[in-house]
């Protein structure tokens, strides 16, 4: 089985590969796209400078974070020796422990996670958001699916439906610059072909399933969630929840090796996010964890106001029954 990091922290990426090759029976041709050789050994290195000419390094220059990660995945899917079905990953999408050996393929179909719906996405002004609304849009368009596969953990792709979908991108890219409005590679190099492919070759791929990622937000209410996880499989990792006050503090960044260790992991790591989940519904964080809303004085000030205004909206009788929740459900950094 071929899976596809793009890294530049070859420490992480050590951590994660190896979490990988545990956790899975089928032995992982592992490549990556990286500025600089990783030195990691089983491991095929896609250097960027080799990858792009030199006006496309100038491309990636210019592009920001997430346009140039996905210039850098398509070219390498294009370019590089992948194979006709692969994982596509990010360093920090962890396994939590063993991987069922039908999690990306049942019957010879792909199985593949969401998160939310790219048409109810969050509307601010960030590259990300741009980037989903840019997908959103496009798929609409083609009548396809609409579903966020940016899920943090490791996807099960097509290398020919990817291509496909690339192409129909570059062709309607191509268009709006000729209008004026230039989106170059602002586009979700996840949700694009998993949503195409399910709409064009739809006996390829089982329905779409909520996702099993940890930490997808990172912190509980950064935004509204479609999907709730059925369980958990993989941790989008994040090394500050390990650090003294983060949320893992004191345990292991990787699942040990040992199957009840590594489940008992798992299930303290899930508890300590869902505690938190349920502290911020009354706008409350427990003592000395470190998070968006406490990690200085002003928003800890800040943090005790709302929680004083929830309280007043309460008492007056203004909350609707139920939905007490509704200051925090976007309660963004």
């Amino acid at each position: 089985m071929q899976v596809i990091y793009l890294s530049n922290r070859p420490d992480v990426l050590a951590v994660t590969v190896e979490a990988l090759r545990h956790a899975v029976s089928e032995a992982l041709d592992v490549l990556v796209i990286t500025p600089t050789a990783t030195g990691l050994s089983g491991v095929t290195d896609l250097i960027e400078s080799e990858l792009l000419s030199v006006a496309e390094r100038r491309s990636a220059k210019a592009a920001d974070h997430g346009g140039r990660n996905t210039m850098l995945r398509d070219l390498a899917i294009r370019r590089g020796p992948v194979a006709e079905k692969f994982l596509l990953s990010d360093d920090d999408y962890r396994p939590l422990g063993a991987i069922p050996p039908d999690f990306w393929q049942r019957s010879g179909r792909l199985r593949n996670y969401v998160s939310h719906d790219l048409a109810r996405w969050r509307r601010l002004n960030t590259s990300y958001d741009g980037t989903q609304l840019n997908t959103w849009l496009a798929l609409a368009q083609w009548d396809c699916p609409h579903l966020g596969y940016g899920s943090h953990l490791p996807q099960m792709m097509v290398r020919d439906h990817w291509i496909e979908a690339f192409d129909a991108w570059g062709r309607l890219s191509a268009a709006t610059a000729e209008a004026g409005s230039p989106m170059g590679w602002q586009v979700d190099e996840w949700s694009l072909p998993l949503n195409w492919g399910r709409h064009v070759h739809p006996a390829d791929y089982h329905d779409a399933e909520p996702h099993h990622t940890l930490c997808w937000p990172q912190f509980p209410w950064e935004w509204s969630r479609d999907y709730r996880a059925p369980r958990y499989d993989f941790e989008n990792f994040y090394p500050e929840h390990y650090r003294p006050g983060g949320l893992f503090e004191g345990l292991p960044q990787a699942a040990p090796s040992d199957p009840g260790a590594a489940a008992a992991t798992a299930f303290e790591k899930a508890r300590r996010w869902h505690e938190l989940e349920r502290s911020m519904v009354d706008l409350r964080v427990p003592d000395g964890l470190i998070t968006p809303w406490t990690h200085s004085a002003p928003r800890r000030t800040a943090l005790k106001g709302l929680r004083l205004a929830k309280s007043v909206r309460s008492w007056t009788g203004l909350a609707a029954s139920g939905r007490d929740e509704d200051l925090t459900e976007d309660l963004r950094p």
